[in-house]
C-alpha cells in the first residue's frame, strides 16, 4: 500500500566534459553523478557518450559506463554494474527525426527511443520511450525540483511533456522501494491564432526487481491555452489516469481538472489564479478522495 514519506536528505554530484564547438562531425560527452541519501539508496554512475554523423540524415551513438545503485535488487552485493548502448538517429527531412537506442542496463536488455513529426507550421507529434532505475524518493523531488515556467502561460510545466506540473502525481504513489521505470509518451501539440492545445498519452509500468512484482499506470491529458488579451492568458486541463495492474491487486481511476488565468502586471511581476479538481474511486487500500483547491500565485523574477 502506498504510504507517506519520512523525512530524508539527499545530495548531488555532478560533472559534466562534453566536446566544444569544433567538433562538428564527432561529438562526445563524460558525465559523472553521485548522490549520496539518508535512507541508504546511494548510487554512482560514470558515463561516456558519443555520436558520430555519417552525414546530414544519419548520426550513430554509443554509450557505455559502470553505475552502482545501492540496495535496488540489480545486484545482490551492491557492486557496480557496466552497461553499454548504440543505436542511431535518423533525419530524413527537416519535419521528422528517429531515434533508436539498444543496450543492456539494469541487469537485462535496455530500450530507449524517441520520434517526433512535424506536421505543418503549428502542429507537431512527438513520442518518447526510457527505462531507468529510480527510488520513489528521487520520483517525488524529481516532480518537485524538474520544473520550468511557460513563457507563453507563466504555469510550472514539466520540462519533457510540457504539460501543467502536478508535483503530487498519482502515477506515482510512494511506496519507499526502488524500482525500473518503462515510460511511454505521446503527445500532440499545436497553436491556432492565440490558442495553444495538447493532447497527450501516457503509460508507466514499474517493476520491483527485489519482489519480481509490477504496477501498470496509463493515463491521458488534454490541455488548451488562449491569450485573451495581451496581458491575460487563460486555459483550461484535464486528466485521467488508471492502476490497469498492481502488484496488491487494487485498481484505481482519478480524474484531475483545472482552470487558471494569469495576468502580467509588469516586465518581470505577474499573477496567477488557479482551480485544481480532483476525483479518485480506489478499490484498494487507497482511501476515495475528492478535492478543490483554489491559488493565487504572484511570481517575481529578479
Amino acid at each position: 500500500a502506498a504510504s507517506q514519506p519520512d523525512a530524508s536528505r539527499s545530495y548531488d554530484v555532478t560533472t559534466l566534459l562534453r566536446s566544444g564547438p569544433k567538433f562538428t562531425q564527432l561529438k562526445w560527452e563524460v558525465n559523472g553523478k553521485r548522490t549520496f541519501t539518508s535512507d541508504n539508496t546511494n548510487s554512482q554512475s560514470l558515463e561516456m557518450s558519443g555520436e558520430y554523423a555519417l552525414n546530414r540524415h544519419v548520426t550513430l551513438l554509443a554509450r557505455a559506463g559502470q553505475e552502482t545503485i545501492d540496495n535496488s535488487g540489480i545486484n545482490a552485493d551492491n557492486s557496480g554494474e557496466l552497461f553499454w548502448r548504440g543505436g542511431f538517429r535518423l533525419t530524413p527531412g527537416p519535419k521528422s527525426s528517429v531515434r533508436l537506442e539498444t543496450g543492456r542496463r539494469f541487469g537485462g536488455k535496455n530500450f530507449s527511443a524517441d520520434a517526433s513529426y512535424k506536421i505543418n507550421s503549428r502542429a507537431a507529434l512527438t513520442a518518447t520511450y526510457e527505462e531507468e532505475v529510480r527510488s520513489d524518493r528521487q520520483l517525488l523531488n524529481d516532480n518537485l525540483n524538474n520544473l520550468i515556467r511557460d513563457p507563453d502561460t507563466n504555469l510550472l510545466i514539466d520540462p519533457v511533456t510540457r504539460l501543467p506540473a502536478d508535483p503530487n502525481s498519482l502515477e506515482s504513489d510512494f511506496q519507499e522501494q526502488t524500482t525500473l521505470q518503462k515510460n511511454f509518451s505521446i503527445a500532440l501539440t499545436g497553436t491556432s491564432g492565440r490558442n495553444t492545445f495538447t493532447i497527450s498519452g501516457t503509460g508507466n509500468v514499474r517493476e520491483d526487481l527485489t519482489a519480481n512484482t509490477e504496477d501498470v499506470v496509463v493515463g491521458l491529458t488534454t490541455s488548451l491555452s488562449r491569450s485573451i488579451w495581451p496581458d491575460l492568458q487563460g486555459g483550461v486541463n484535464a486528466n485521467v489516469s488508471s492502476t490497469i495492474q498492481s502488484s496488491s491487486g487494487a485498481e484505481d481511476i482519478a480524474f484531475n481538472g483545472g482552470a487558471f488565468l494569469t495576468y502580467t502586471l509588469g516586465k518581470s511581476l505577474s499573477g496567477t489564479l488557479q482551480y485544481d479538481y480532483l476525483n479518485r474511486n480506489s478499490d484498494g487500500d487507497l482511501d476515495d478522495l475528492v478535492e478543490n483547491a483554489i491559488s493565487l500565485n504572484l511570481s517575481k523574477q529578479f
